[in-house]
């Protein structure tokens, strides 16, 4: 629907934070390994020859979102490569690490090159890539974005003049693309494969560090916009008696891609339900979002549905049983019309009656420990039958990315 960032989000998540490095801006200030065990490494550049004087980069993928929204650098340690094109770093630390290779017409992004203070199974002679290149514009509500970087690499550009910014010696790859401000706000915007000296163009991007942007699933994947990041993805649940089917649909003909849940509610059995939720992170964290106002999106379809914030509070209070359902959330009924919903928090309750009505556990408190958010049907306020739900541009109003990000915690050091 309205597009966020169009184009097919291929990945190219910016993370925000000053990123000390550019294929076309690296810093010179390379001190050459510190780390458990010798590695020694062979490069070659794309024509085969060696590659000496190689700029090589060691960064902390685990906690690169960590750095960066802290306005700190992720890059651990540097070396060059000699004349043979060797290079070699004496010990790693305990995060998974990615290492950038910058040379003069080729490079390489290798993610996962070192994991438990070891050489990961990666080959002892690599060969680099041509280079690829980003050009795009924005728009933003103010001209407060400075930088847009490529997640788990050292790759940023400054913004150059009306709103246009330009990534160019970039190794090929898959990237999250971020946007930065000078105060250290951030905006996930999208992903992208680069492939060997391909200039991409990103035209009309949307950067907002006011909202924090779930999916607008232009991506065709069931991985949030977070989640390219965090790892979060959409899923489907249903019960034993109920059928359920999730789909990343498109309509050609206003280029438009949107989950498609279709269900059918077969019993009025305590317990019957079917619908398709996000997690927040793969490893099903806590998050604090106290400061959310709302919760936006776009629907259509048929019936009634109900959105909910669900809290591992309310799970630990009865795991696994009717007791801990349904959360904290809202009823909304859709028709064959796409319509704009906005859910204020305040407005979301637990429905009376329930098990969970009488526990006395608040809003307030759950808040500070939401998981997931789904989308649901039931026959407690909906019909038995089929029923038809399509969504699109969720987002949650009130807390960024920044705020969101900042409750990460540094990991493995």
């Amino acid at each position: 629907m309205i597009n966020k960032n169009r184009n097919i989000r291929t990945i190219i998540l910016l993370i925000t934070g000053v990123i000390i490095m550019c294929a076309s801006c690296t810093s010179d200030n390379l001190t050459g390994g510190n780390s458990s065990e010798t590695t020694n490494t062979k490069i070659l550049a794309s024509t085969n020859t060696v590659a000496k004087g190689a700029k090589i980069y060691l960064i902390d993928a685990d906690n690169w979102t960590y750095y960066v929204s802290r306005n700190e650098s992720p890059i651990l340690d540097s070396t060059v490569s000699d004349n043979n094109g060797n290079f070699k770093f004496d010990s790693f630390p305990l995060t998974n690490c990615n290492i950038q290779i910058d040379h003069e017409s080729s490079g390489l992004l290798l993610r996962n090159f070192s994991r438990d203070g070891k050489k990961t199974n990666h080959s002892d002679t690599l060969q680099l890539l041509d280079y690829a290149e980003i050009n795009g514009s924005y728009h933003a509500d103010s001209d407060s974005v400075n930088l847009a970087l490529l997640e788990g690499s050292g790759y940023r550009s400054s913004i150059i003049s009306n709103r246009m910014f330009s990534l160019s010696k970039i190794a090929p790859g898959t990237y999250p693309l971020l946007f930065k401000s000078p105060i250290g706000f951030i905006d996930i915007i999208r992903a992208d494969s680069l492939h060997p000296r391909q200039n991409k163009s990103l035209d009309n991007l949307v950067v907002n560090f006011k909202e924090y942007f779930i999916d607008d699933f232009e991506d065709g994947d069931s991985i949030s916009i977070p989640g390219l990041i965090t790892g979060a993805h959409w899923y489907s649940f249903v019960d034993v008696e109920s059928s359920m089917n999730k789909t990343i649909a498109y309509t050609p003909e206003n280029d438009n891609y949107y989950l498609s849940a279709d269900m059918i509610l077969r019993t009025n059995e305590i317990g019957t339900f079917a619908g398709t939720g996000v997690y927040l992170d793969k490893n099903h964290d806590e998050w604090d979002l106290s400061s959310i106002k709302s919760i936006s999106f776009m629907a259509k379809g048929s019936g009634t549905f109900r959105i909910s914030m669900e809290s591992a509070l309310i799970d630990q209070i009865s795991p696994d049983s009717v007791y801990s359902w349904p959360h904290f959330g809202a009823l909304f009924t859709v028709d064959s019309t796409w319509k704009s919903y906005t859910i204020p928090v305040d407005s979301l309750t637990i429905i009376p009656n329930t098990p969970l009505y009488s526990s006395g556990v608040t809003w307030d408190e759950a808040v500070k420990k939401i998981v997931r958010i789904e989308f649901e049907a039931s026959p407690m306020y909906s019909s038995l039958g089929e029923h038809s739900l399509m969504i699109d541009n969720v987002k949650l109003d009130g807390i960024s990315d920044t705020e969101f990000f900042r409750q990460i915690k540094l990991s493995g050091r």
